[in-house]
Parts: C-alpha cells; sequence; structure tokens
C-alpha cells in the first residue's frame, strides 16, 4: 500500500509520505513518533539559543529512551535487527554507536552491558543484579 502525496512540499509530508508495504499498527505508531521526535529536536535546534540548547538535551533523553525500549519491547519478537534500526533517531547521546550495539540485543543483560558504557545512563541498571528480571522504572 502506498500513501499518495499531493503536496510533496508540506513540512508534514515527510511524516505521511512513505510507504507503508506490511506495516502492521504498532510500526506505523513507532514509525511516525520516530519521525515526529526527530522533526521537533531539529525545530528546536533551528530556533537557538535556550531553546535550543535544553529542549536538544531533553529530546535527546527522549530519543535514547525511545531506543532502549524499542529494544526491550523486541526481544523475542519478529522484528528484526535492521527493523530497530529503522525506528531509532539519528540523534541522541546513544547515537548512532549506542544504536548498533542496541540493534543486535538479544535479551535485556546486554542491553544494560550497552548503556553501562554511558556514564548517564549508569545508575539505571544499578541496583539490579544481572538475569533479574524486574520492571525499570
Amino acid at each position: 500500500m502506498r500513501l499518495d502525496c499531493p503536496n510533496q512540499e508540506s513540512d508534514y509530508s515527510s511524516h505521511f509520505c512513505f510507504e507503508f508495504y506490511d506495516l502492521d499498527d504498532m510500526n506505523m505508531r513507532n514509525t511516525l513518533y520516530k519521525a515526529y521526535l526527530e522533526d521537533f529536536y531539529n525545530f528546536c535546534r533551528k530556533l537557538g539559543g535556550a531553546t535550543a540548547e535544553i529542549m536538544s538535551d531533553l529530546l535527546s533523553f527522549e530519543a535514547d529512551r525511545w531506543a532502549v525500549n524499542i529494544t526491550i519491547n523486541s526481544i523475542g519478537t519478529e522484528l528484526t535487527r535492521n527493523d530497530r534500526r529503522k525506528l531509532y533517531c539519528n540523534f541522541g547521546l546513544l547515537y548512532p554507536y549506542g544504536h548498533e550495539e542496541l540493534a543486535v540485543c538479544e535479551d535485556i543483560d546486554q542491553v544494560r552491558g550497552v548503556l553501562e558504557k554511558y556514564p548517564p545512563y549508569q545508575s539505571i541498571f544499578s541496583k539490579l543484579s544481572y538475569g533479574e528480571t524486574q520492571m525499570l522504572d
């Protein structure tokens, strides 16, 4: 299925003008959220000043949280490594090297190993033992 885009000049056309071959509702939602984050990040950067400084940090954290959520929620599913990569944003502290490592994670301990390399995220798993299954808040 291809969604036709009559007005390619629109700022919003990039969100809706791509091919939806075999995308289910969840993948479509995830793809749109990634596009939203990237556009909002770029918009804030263009504004400059305090807005760019503060919002860039907040949105970078959100992009990293998004990548971790995509990874953890796709473990044991049909979502391929390449599909994961497509859902990660093109900014954030984990971009690009952390994304490459997250894309190949097959369990929560591997995700933990990736995040432990990034000082701001080391404390997330500090209270959990390897192999322990507990909700992450």
